[in-house]
């Protein structure tokens, strides 16, 4: 059941934002400057996410509070979100192509992020009740800094009742939408 609901978000996660991914395999549709950026923004944004790991992250393999996240504009360049860009920017000047990366100021670290995701996914790991019953799905939006939990009912009611049983976190965007039919 754990691999289906996984499955099933992944899917809803990835026809509710089919507008705005980006499929970096196939760069044919894209601008020129664009397809002639991405080789070069694909490997700069590796060597961020390694200074992160080897460098920045604590033991338990935490992002460092700074980080934001990272992603590939429309234009190919990398962009990196980040709540205090002086620390980014000094973590950041070991990375061959520093000069090239683009900051971002973000409310909401990468891990902050993620740890309201695993809140979620653990408690509809667990839970069965009326809030699973309307849950379409969720997940981290990078570039917009968030975690969007999909629900088919976003009455303020259902909202609240969320926020009070599983998490309230003004990092979480609630959207409505529908559960995909199997």
């Amino acid at each position: 059941m754990r691999n289906k609901f996984a499955a099933i978000t992944f899917l809803l996660l990835s026809v509710a934002c089919g507008g705005n991914k980006l499929i970096l395999n196939d760069v044919s549709a894209y601008p020129i400057s664009y397809s002639a950026n991405i080789e070069g923004s694909r490997q700069l944004q590796d060597q961020i996410l390694s200074v992160l790991k080897y460098s920045s992250r604590s033991e338990d393999g935490r992002y460092p509070d700074y980080f934001g996240g990272t992603y590939i504009d429309g234009e190919g360049r990398v962009v990196m979100l980040v709540t205090d860009e002086s620390k980014a920017r000094r973590a950041m000047s070991s990375v061959n192509g520093n000069s090239d990366i683009i900051y971002l100021p973000c409310e909401h670290s990468y891990q902050t992020l993620l740890d309201v995701r695993s809140v979620l996914e653990n408690y509809f790991k667990e839970k069965r009740d009326g809030l699973f019953d309307i849950l379409a799905g969720f997940g981290i939006f990078t570039k917009e800094n968030v975690v969007k939990v999909i629900l088919t009912d976003c009455s303020t009611q259902k909202i609240n009742e969320f926020r009070s049983k599983v998490i309230d976190s003004d990092c979480i965007e609630f959207v409505i939408g529908e559960k995909i039919k199997e």
